[in-house]
C-alpha cells in the first residue's frame, strides 16, 4: 500500500488521468470540525486526519449525462459539496473502513480518526425517495457508465482500496461495479473472438462534397532516381521482444493495416456548416464509424475514407459542447492533416487541464447576463468573456493536450519486469494497431544511400508495441516507396519482401493502375529488417496516397497518379507527396509533451461531455 505522509496539493491528484507515482497519501493533523463530523452529526467535533485519494479513474459524469442514462422517473439533483451533511457523513464513514481495512483499528494501534474524500471524478448526488427521510445519495463517477452508482461508503470503500494499492488490473478490485465490468468485458471479448470472421463490405457510391479546404503548398515533382536497398544493421533487443516481433500476433478485430482514414476514439477536423455551402473547421472525438452496404465499391481516389459516416462529439468545455454529429465522411479530416490554430493571449503555454474552464465559462455567461441588463460596468478582456470564443479556445487546447498523450490497450504477456506489451496504443489524435503502417523519422543514414534529406521519411510496418520502464517504442520493418525506370520490374528481392498489410497494397495498387504502357513500377523498398523507433520519432500513421488526396481534395496529386507521373519531390527524396503532406506528431504547434494516460478515457478528459462507446477488440487498463 502506498501510504507516505504528504503535504496535501492540487498536483498530488491524478485529475488529468496520468499515472501517479504515490498510490495514496495522508495530509497532517487538521480541525475539521466544520466539514465532518461522525455518522454526519453535528454534536461531535473531532479532529480527523485527512487520506488523500492520488490515483482515480472517476470520469466525472455531468448531472445531465446522469439523467440521460438514467431509467428512473426521477431524476438525480446536482454534485454536492464538501459541506452537504450528506458528503460529510460518507468521508467520515469511509475514513473508518479504510483505517479498518488496513488494519490499524486494533486497539490502541492508531488513535487518529480519518476521512476520506471522494477520488477526482467521483461525486454524490441525491436521488429523491418518495419521502424526503428516503433521499437517496449515491456516488458516481465509475467507468462502467453513468447509470453506475455506489450505493454505501462499504461498496465506495472496496473499490478505493483497490486504487490505494499497487495494482492496475481491475479484476483484482473486489467492488460490485469493477466486478461487473471485468464479467462484461471478459464476456464481450469472447463475442468478439466468436465473431471475427472477415465480412465482405463494399463501398457506397456517395460522392465527396466539394468544400475548400487548407491543403499544403506541394513543391513540384521530377522523376526519381532508383537506389539499391540497402539495409541498416537491427538495433540490440532482448531475445523475448525478437521473437515477439518476429511473429506477430495481430488482432482480428478491429484490423491493423487497414486502409481506412477514420478509427473510433481517434481525434479528427470536421466541418461544421453554417450554411448549406458555407463550412468551417472543428476539433472532435470519432465515437462510431457507420459503413454502408448498398452493394456497390468506388475506388478510394474518388470516396475518401471507409463508406460511410461517422459520430462524432465536438471538443470543448462541459455545458458548452454542440449536439452530437452524424456526418459523411468527406466532411471529415485526419487531424494531422491540418495545424491548429495559435491560442489566444492567457492560454498559451498551458495545458487544458491546467485551465479552469468551468469558471472561465461562469464568467462569460454572467457578462452576458450584465450585457442583457445592460449593467456592463468596462469592457472585457479579449477572449475570455465571450462563450462562442471561450469554447473555440477550449477545443483547441484540448486538442494539444490529446495529441501530446499516449495510451496503450490490449496487454500481452510482459517481456521483463520493466518491459510490457501491447496490442494497440493511442497515440495522440490515432489509434495504431499491429501490422499498422505508420511514418517514421530516418536514422542510421549510411552515406550515398540517397537518405541523407532531413525531410525523408520511412514507413514502419508495426510488429510490436512495447513500453520500456515507461517509455514508448515501436519495432518493424521499415521501407520506402522506390520506381523503377519505364518500362522494367522491380527487384525479385523486393518483390519477396513486400510488406503484408491493405493499406501497403492499396498503395502500390493506386500507382501501378496500368493506364500508361511501359510506365514506371513503384515498390516497397525494404531499408531496415526489425528496426525500432521511439515515441518522438513516430510522426504519426501512414495513408494510402491516393485516398488521403481524395480526402484532402489534392488534384494535383490524383492526376499524377493517374497519369503514372513522379509523386516524388525533388532531389531524389523519395517520400511520397501525400506522406509528407500531413504535419508530425511531435513538432505541431503548442506541443507540450504530457506522456502516458492510463486510457483513452482520461486522455480526452473533461474536453467531451459524452461516454466513449465501447470497440470491440479494445480492451484497456484502468
Amino acid at each position: 500500500m502506498g501510504g507516505t505522509p504528504m503535504a496535501k496539493t492540487a498536483s498530488s491528484s491524478s485529475a488529468s488521468g496520468s499515472k501517479p507515482k504515490t498510490s495514496a497519501a495522508s495530509s497532517g493533523p487538521t480541525s475539521a470540525s466544520s466539514q465532518a463530523a461522525s455518522n454526519g452529526s453535528h454534536a461531535s467535533l473531532q479532529t480527523y486526519r485527512e487520506i488523500f485519494i492520488a490515483r482515480s479513474d472517476g470520469i466525472g459524469y455531468t448531472t445531465q449525462q446522469l439523467n440521460d442514462a438514467s431509467r428512473s422517473a426521477q431524476p438525480v439533483g446536482d454534485a454536492l459539496d464538501d459541506s452537504h451533511e450528506f458528503v460529510r457523513s460518507w468521508t467520515v464513514k469511509l475514513g473508518k473502513a479504510i483505517k479498518y481495512n488496513l488494519g490499524s483499528a486494533a486497539a490502541g494501534a492508531d488513535p487518529n480518526n480519518y476521512l476520506v474524500r471522494f477520488p477526482q471524478g467521483y461525486s454524490l448526488h441525491v436521488r429523491p425517495g418518495k419521502t424526503k427521510d428516503r433521499d437517496g445519495p449515491l456516488v458516481f463517477g465509475h467507468p462502467l457508465g453513468p447509470l453506475a452508482a455506489f450505493r454505501s461508503p462499504a461498496e465506495l470503500a472496496l473499490h478505493i482500496l483497490w486504487l490505494m494499492s499497487d495494482s492496475k488490473e481491475r479484476a483484482d478490485c473486489s467492488c460490485r461495479l469493477c466486478v461487473r465490468m471485468v464479467s462484461e468485458a471478459a464476456a464481450a471479448s469472447a463475442a468478439s473472438v466468436a465473431a471475427a470472421a472477415p465480412v465482405s463490405v463494399k463501398a457506397s457510391p456517395r460522392a465527396p462534397t466539394v468544400t475548400p479546404v487548407p491543403v499544403p503548398v506541394i513543391p513540384a515533382a521530377s522523376p526519381a532516381v532508383p537506389t539499391t536497398a540497402t539495409a541498416a544493421p537491427p538495433p540490440m533487443v532482448s531475445p523475448a521482444i525478437a521473437a515477439t516481433a518476429a511473429q506477430p500476433n495481430i488482432l482480428a478485430v478491429p484490423v491493423g493495416g487497414s486502409s481506412g482514414l477514420f478509427r473510433p476514439w481517434e481525434l479528427v477536423w470536421y466541418q461544421h456548416f453554417i450554411q448549406a455551402s458555407r463550412g468551417t473547421w472543428r476539433l472532435g472525438i470519432v465515437l462510431q464509424v457507420f459503413p454502408s452496404n448498398d452493394g456497390q465499391a468506388y475506388p478510394p481516389s474518388t470516396m475518401p475514407g471507409p463508406a460511410g459516416s461517422v459520430r462524432v462529439a465536438p471538443l470543448g468545455i462541459t455545458g458548452l459542447h454542440p449536439p452530437e454529429l452524424t456526418l459523411d465522411t468527406s466532411a471529415l479530416r485526419p487531424f494531422l492533416s491540418f495545424s491548429v490554430p495559435a491560442m489566444r493571449d492567457g492560454f498559451q503555454g498551458v495545458t487544458y487541464d491546467q485551465i479552469d474552464w468551468q469558471a472561465l465559462a461562469w464568467e462569460a455567461q454572467q457578462y452576458h447576463h450584465q450585457q442583457q441588463q445592460q449593467q456592463v460596468p468596462q469592457p472585457p478582456q479579449p477572449g475570455r468573456l465571450d462563450t462562442t470564443a471561450l469554447a473555440l479556445e477550449a477545443s483547441k487546447s484540448a486538442a494539444n493536450q490529446i495529441n501530446a498523450c499516449f495510451s496503450v490497450f490490449n496487454p500481452k504477456p510482459k517481456a521483463s519486469a520493466a518491459q510490457c506489451m501491447y496490442g494497440g496504443v493511442f497515440l495522440g489524435a490515432e489509434q495504431i494497431l499491429l501490422g499498422d503502417a505508420i511514418r517514421v523519422d530516418v536514422k542510421d543514414v549510411m552515406a550515398g544511400s540517397g537518405d541523407e534529406s532531413n525531410s525523408n521519411v520511412f514507413i514502419m510496418r508495426v510488429n510490436l508495441i512495447m513500453t520500456d520502464n515507461g517509455d514508448l517504442r515501436f519495432f518493424g520493418d521499415t521501407y520506402r516507396l522506390s520506381v523503377t525506370a519505364p518500362g522494367e520490374q522491380p527487384p525479385p528481392q523486393a518483390v519477396a519482401s513486400t510488406p503484408a498489410g491493405e493499406v501497403f497494397a492499396e498503395e502500390l495498387a493506386q500507382r501501378n493502375n496500368g493506364a500508361v504502357p511501359d510506365a514506371p513500377t513503384w515498390y516497397w523498398q525494404l531499408r531496415e529488417t526489425n528496426s525500432s523507433r521511439n515515441e518522438l520519432e513516430v510522426h504519426g500513421r501512414f495513408y494510402a496516397s491516393s485516398r488521403l488526396a481524395a480526402n484532402l481534395q489534392n488534384a494535383e496529386f490524383l492526376q499524377r497518379v493517374a497519369q503514372q507521373q513522379s509523386t516524388q519531390f525533388v532531389g531524389a527524396d523519395d517520400s511520397s507527396i501525400m506522406a509528407s503532406a500531413l504535419n508530425r506528431r511531435p513538432t505541431v504547434a503548442g506541443f507540450i509533451y504530457q506522456g502516458q494516460r492510463a486510457n483513452r478515457a482520461a486522455t480526452i478528459g473533461q474536453a467531451m461531455s459524452v461516454q466513449l462507446p465501447p470497440v470491440n477488440g479494445v480492451q484497456e487498463e484502468y
